[in-house]
C-alpha cells in the first residue's frame, strides 16, 4: 500500500466510526441501562451510583457544553467519540504489531460494525470510552515492550501506563483488571532480562503513579460535600468514598441478584453465553482465527502476549465468575456490555489471526502472481466484507428512530396531576424520569421516588436538600405503603407498572395510563385525583413513535418499556371489566395488551374467560390454549435462566391454573378426552391441585364410579376441607357399591 494512503487510513477509520455512530444515535434519550442517570450527573455534575464514574462525569459535562440539540444528544457525543477512538487505537495497535495496513483496516471496520461496540457507542453510557481507554493502554503497552528499547527506557512508558490506568479507572473501575496483565507482563520482562532486582522498585513507583491517576475519585469527595442534586450514597468522607468505590452497598458484586446463588454456580452457563456473544460480535470469521492470532502473538512478543491474555482472563472468565448472574434476558443485557472489555483483547488477536491467514493464502497464491498483489487483493476483500457487515447490521443496531425513552417520560409526566408523587422501581424507567427533570427541567412539581432507595438515610437527606417535601421511607410491605400514604396526606400518589405494590384491603390501586393511583380507603388521599379509569390516557393522550411491539425490538430495554404499556392496557381491561357494561372495552384493551407483548399469557387468559362467559367456546379454547402454551414456554425458560424457586413456583401455579380452566372449556364444548388430558397435565404440573382431581371426578360421574371415588378421595387428601368433594364422595361411594365394584 502506498505510504500516503497508509498515512490517511487512521483518519479514515476515525471519521468512519464517528459518522456511523453519530448517524445511528438516538435523537433523544433512548432506553439503555443507566443512560438517564448518566445524563443527569453530567448535566448537574452530580455523583453517580457506586463506584461513581468521576472521569466519565467530567467528560459528560464537557459534552453538555456543546451548543447542539438536547442534553442527552450532547452527552451521547462522548460515546460516539469513544467508539471512534477505540477503532482508531485498535488499528494503531495492530499496525504497531506489524499487521498489514489492509488487514488492520478490515479489523477496525469489523470492530466498528460489532453489535456490542456499536450499541454502547450510540447510548449515553461509559462503555465506549472505557473501550477506547483499554485499547489505548494496550497500544502504549506495545510500545513499552518493543524489542529494540532498553530496560531503562521502558520505565517512563510503564509509569505513564500506570498513571493512565488509574485515571481511566474513573471511567469504569473494571479497567483495573488490565492492571493484572500489565503487572504480569512487566514482571516477566524484567525477570528474563536479568533485572530481577528492579521489580520491587519499578512496581512501587508504578503503584504511586497509579494512585496519582486514581485520585480523580477525589472528585466524588469534593462534589459530595457541595450537596449536588444527585449525590448517590453521599461519599463525603474518606470512609464513605471507599465504600462507594468498593461497591460495598452491592456486596462487592455486579448485581445484588447474584447473592442468591453459590460462588461460581452459574459460571459455566455464563461463560458459554460469553463465547456465543463473541462469535456473534465477530461473525465474519470465528474462534479458530482468534486462537491463531494469540499463538502468533506468543511467538512475536511474549510480554505483550502475557499482557493481553492475563487482562482477558481477569476481565473475562474471572469477571464472569464473580458476576454470577442468572442468564435471563435482563441479566444478559447487563453482562453483554461487560463482555466488551475482554473482547477488546480478542479483537487484537483476531487482527493477528487474519493477518496470518492472508499471509498464508497469499503465499499459496504467490506462484501465480508477482509481488504483493495477492496480499493486497485478499486484504481489500476483507475490508469490503467488513464494511458491508456494517450495512447488514444497521437496522438491528441503529437507534436513529428510537423515541421510546423520551416518549415514555413525556407520556408518564403528562398523566400526573400537579404536585403528585410517583414511585418507580426499575433503573431505566426511573432514570428516564430523572433525566427529564434534572436535564430538561420537566415537571419539577412531581416528586419521583426511587422505591429501592427510599428507605436509605442518604437518599432521604439528598431529597430534602433538593427541595423534596414528600415524607419518604421504606416501601416493601403493606404497612410501609400505608405509612407512606398517611405521611403524605395532601399528595396524589402513583406507582409505575415497573414494580409491584403489595395488595391490600386498606388501599386501592386503580390504573391511570402508565401508572396506577394508590388511594387509601380511609380518605387520607381520596379526591386528590378524581379521574378514574374512564380517562383513557393510553389511547387519547399519549404519543407513540416507532413500532410498539416487544417482539420486534432487538434489545431488552426498549421492549421492557413497551411492556409497561402492555401491562397498563391489561390493568385497564381488568378495571373496566368490573362493570358489566364495559365488556367490549375490556376486550379491546386485552387485545392491545397482547399486540404490544405477544409473549404475555395474561391477556389471552382473560380473553378466554371473556368468551367463555359469552358461551363462545371455539374462541375461548383458542385463547386458553395460547395462554397455556405461553405459560409452559415461560416455565421452561425460567428453568434455563436458573430463576429463584419462588419465581418459578409462581409461574407454575399460573400454568396449572390455565390448564385447569382449559379443561373446563373443553368439557363445556363437548371434548371430554381433551378435558381429561388438560386436568391430568394440571396434576403433572402441580400434583397437589385438589380442584383438578375434583374436575376429573365430575367428568366421570355416571361413567366410571371407580375413577370418581379415587379422584374425590385424592382431592380430600390434599384439601380435607373441600366442601364439594366432601358432599359428593358419599354419593359416589354408594353408586360404586351399587354398581357391584369393590370399594
Amino acid at each position: 500500500m502506498d505510504l500516503r494512503v497508509r498515512q490517511f487510513l487512521p483518519y479514515l477509520i476515525f471519521i468512519s466510526g464517528f459518522s456511523v455512530y453519530l448517524f445511528s444515535s438516538a435523537p433523544a434519550l433512548a432506553p439503555y441501562r443507566d443512560m438517564g442517570e448518566m445524563v443527569s450527573v453530567s448535566k448537574t455534575l452530580g455523583v453517580a451510583h457506586p463506584p461513581g464514574y468521576p472521569a466519565y462525569t467530567l467528560v459528560g459535562k464537557l459534552s453538555t457544553l456543546v451548543p447542539l440539540a438536547n442534553y442527552s444528544y450532547r452527552v451521547n457525543l462522548a460515546s460516539v467519540l469513544g467508539g471512534a477512538l477505540s477503532a482508531l487505537f485498535l488499528y494503531l495497535l495492530l499496525a504497531q504489531l506489524g499487521v498489514s495496513a489492509w488487514v488492520a483496516l478490515a479489523t477496525a471496520f469489523l470492530w466498528i460494525g460489532s453489535i456490542g461496540v456499536w450499541t454502547v457507542s450510540i447510548v449515553t453510557e461509559m462503555y465506549s470510552l472505557n473501550l477506547a481507554a483499554a485499547l489505548f493502554l494496550l497500544f502504549v503497552g506495545s510500545r513499552l515492550f518493543e524489542a529494540e528499547r532498553s530496560v531503562s527506557s521502558k520505565a517512563p512508558y510503564f509509569y505513564l501506563l500506570s498513571f493512565l490506568l488509574g485515571f481511566f479507572c474513573g471511567i469504569r473501575l473494571d479497567l483495573v483488571l488490565l492492571g493484572s496483565g500489565l503487572a504480569v507482563s512487566l514482571a516477566y520482562y524484567l525477570w528474563v532480562s536479568d533485572r530481577k532486582e528492579k521489580i520491587i522498585t519499578v512496581f512501587f513507583a508504578g503503584a504511586m503513579f497509579f494512585l496519582l491517576g486514581l485520585s480523580v475519585y477525589l472528585y466524588l469527595l469534593v462534589r459530595s460535600n457541595q450537596h449536588p442534586f444527585l449525590n448517590w450514597r453521599s461519599p463525603d468522607t474518606f470512609m464513605k468514598l471507599w465504600e462507594s468505590i468498593s461497591r460495598k452497598s452491592h456486596g462487592g458484586t455486579l448485581d445484588l441478584l447474584s447473592e442468591n446463588y453459590g460462588p461460581g454456580e452459574l459460571f459455566q452457563t455464563n461463560f458459554m453465553l460469553y463465547l456465543k456473544d463473541m462469535a456473534r460480535q465477530f461473525w465474519i470469521v470465528g474462534l479458530p482465527l482468534v486462537a491463531m492470532g494469540l499463538l502468533d502473538l506468543f511467538k512475536k512478543n511474549r510480554s505483550l502476549f502475557l499482557l493481553s491474555f492475563t487482562a482477558w482472563f481477569f476481565a473475562g472468565p474471572f469477571f464472569i465468575y464473580k458476576a454470577n448472574l442468572p442468564p435471563n434476558p435482563h441479566a444478559y443485557a447487563i453482562l453483554e456490555a461487560h463482555f466488551l472489555l475482554p473482547n477488546a483483547m480478542v479483537a487484537v488477536w483476531l487482527g493477528l489471526g487474519l493477518d496470518w491467514l492472508v499471509r498464508y493464502l497469499s503465499g499459496r497464491m504467490i506462484a501465480e502472481a508477482q509481488g504483493n498483489r495477492p496480499r493486497m487483493v485478499l486484504g481489500a476483500l476483507l475490508v469490503l466484507t467488513a464494511a458491508a457487515g456494517i450495512g447488514t447490521r444497521w437496522r438491528e443496531v441503529s437507534k436513529r428512530g428510537n423515541f421510546f425513552g423520551y416518549d415514555y417520560a413525556r407520556n408518564l409526566f403528562a398523566t400526573l396531576p400537579p404536585d403528585s408523587i410517583v414511585v418507580m422501581q426499575k433503573d431505566v424507567q426511573l432514570f428516564l424520569l430523572w433525566a427529564s427533570q434534572y436535564a430538561q427541567a420537566a415537571r419539577p412539581d412531581v416528586t419521583v421516588v426511587a422505591k429501592g432507595l427510599s428507605g436509605s438515610d442518604w437518599y432521604q437527606e439528598m431529597s430534602k436538600r433538593s427541595g423534596v417535601t414528600a415524607s419518604l421511607g421504606t416501601l416493601k410491605t403493606e404497612t410501609d405503603w400505608l405509612l407512606f400514604i398517611s405521611q403524605n396526606p395532601n399528595r396524589a400518589i402513583f406507582a409505575g407498572w415497573d414494580e409491584d405494590v403489595p395488595f391490600s384491603s386498606k388501599y386501592e390501586q386503580s390504573p391511570v395510563g402508565l401508572v396506577r393511583r394508590i388511594v387509601s380507603k380511609d380518605s387520607v388521599n381520596r379526591g386528590l385525583f378524581p379521574e378514574s379509569f374512564s380517562t383513557d390516557f393510553l389511547s387519547e393522550f399519549y404519543a407513540y413513535r416507532g413500532r410498539y411491539r416487544c417482539a420486534e425490538q432487538h434489545e431488552f430495554f426498549s421492549s421492557d418499556l413497551i411492556d409497561d404499556y402492555s401491562k397498563a392496557h391489561f390493568a385497564r381491561g381488568v378495571e373496566v371489566s368490573k362493570n358489566n357494561f364495559q365488556g367490549p372495552a375490556a376486550e379491546k384493551d386485552w387485545y392491545r395488551c397482547a399486540a404490544l407483548n405477544p409473549a404475555n399469557p395474561q391477556p389471552y387468559y382473560r380473553l378466554g374467560f371473556y368468551y367463555f362467559q359469552k358461551s363462545d367456546y371455539p374462541r375461548a379454547i383458542r385463547f386458553f390454549e395460547r395462554s397455556e402454551s405461553l405459560q409452559e414456554e415461560m416455565s421452561k425458560k425460567l428453568e434455563e435462566y436458573h430463576s429463584l424457586p419462588e419465581v418459578s413456583q409462581a409461574v407454575k401455579s399460573d400454568w396449572a391454573e390455565a390448564n385447569l380452566n382449559l379443561g373446563v372449556v373443553y368439557e363445556k364444548a363437548g371434548y371430554p378426552k381433551k378435558s381429561e388430558a388438560a386436568y391430568l397435565k394440571t396434576l403433572n404440573i402441580n400434583p397437589r391441585f385438589a380442584r383438578a382431581h375434583y374436575n376429573i371426578a365430575v367428568l366421570y360421574w355416571n361413567k366410571d364410579w371407580r375413577k370418581v371415588v379415587d379422584h374425590l378421595k385424592e382431592a380430600l387428601r390434599i384439601d380435607p376441607r373441600n366442601p364439594e368433594a366432601s358432599a359428593f364422595l358419599p354419593k359416589a361411594m354408594l353408586a360404586l357399591e351399587r354398581s357391584g365394584s369393590k370399594l
